[in-house]
């Protein structure tokens, strides 16, 4: 028999519900949106190939980078997999300077 979820746990789980709702994409939405062009896929996957291959170098897990970024584990993961492939800068941002100091959007770059 499973333990009945307490009011907490019911509210807390309404509001991310209502989160997802609210951030929910309507069939119009996606098919208005531009498409990503396959040039700036291919540099996307290049600059994550880049950052993965430092986070490696530098001993560090996706626990750590999500610890110190504050992005979540999953996300980084799919990021770096190539599932993710429209982040904002801010998320690339963060997860590059969880892995060292980023002086400008040229550290994003694969050396």
């Amino acid at each position: 028999m499973s333990k009945k979820p307490s009011s907490t746990e019911r509210r807390k789980h309404q509001k991310i519900e209502e989160e997802f709702h609210r951030r929910r994409l309507t069939l119009g939405e996606i098919r208005g949106a531009e498409a990503v062009s396959l040039e700036a896929y291919e540099m996307l996957q290049d600059v994550l190939v880049g950052l993965r291959k430092k986070r490696r170098d530098e001993g560090l897990s996706l626990d750590d980078v999500a610890r110190v970024s504050g992005i979540d584990k999953a996300y980084l993961s799919r990021l770096e997999n190539g599932k993710v492939i429209n982040p904002t800068f801010e998320t690339l941002y963060r997860y590059a300077a969880a892995i060292g100091p980023v002086r400008s959007m040229r550290d994003l770059a694969p050396a």
